[in-house]
């Protein structure tokens, strides 16, 4: 499936696509910045997993997810760390870590992050481990100082005086 983990502001995913047991020579981002500046990710169906996206930007309830076997699993890290999970039924708020992993590499990337170290070379070790995860590491980190602004995420300045 894939191999996503979160921890200390920072949020990264690996890149492989697979169709059944097929390897495939494409590549997804698996983490995105969502308009108000908080950050998602997924591991799973690409299709369910940007419904439950658009339902986030959107304000709108989580949309009706016929679950498969590849379950579709979900991060939202909202801007001031606090990390929510869904399957695509309901958010669940991750309570007392602000550490999290999701897919089929997720124990070696929890085993890492907790060995101290960043969620990218967690998620690199989880790779070299899990069949499933694989390709580039893609990053983001939240943003400290920010605010929304008409549908865009600008960083506060500080004024010289």
């Amino acid at each position: 499936m894939t191999t996503i983990a979160y921890h200390k502001g920072m949020l990264a995913a690996d890149t492989r696509v697979i169709e059944e047991n097929l390897i495939t020579p494409e590549t997804c981002r698996k983490v995105h910045r969502l308009p108000d500046g908080s950050l998602f990710a997924f591991c799973g169906c690409l299709e369910d997993a940007s419904l439950i996206k658009q339902s986030l930007i959107k304000h709108m309830p989580l949309p009706k997810i016929e679950h498969r076997d590849d379950e579709t699993a979900c991060l939202h890290i909202r801007l001031n760390g606090t990390v929510y999970f869904t399957t695509g039924k309901a958010w669940v708020k991750v309570e007392g870590t602000r550490m999290a992993s999701i897919g089929t590499g997720s124990p070696s990337a929890y085993a890492a992050m907790r060995a101290g170290l960043s969620p990218d070379k967690a998620v690199r070790i989880a790779m070299a481990q899990d069949p499933n995860s694989g390709g580039r590491v893609h990053v983001l980190r939240l943003r400290q100082n920010i605010r929304p602004g008409n549908g865009r995420v600008r960083a506060l300045r500080k004024r010289k005086p």
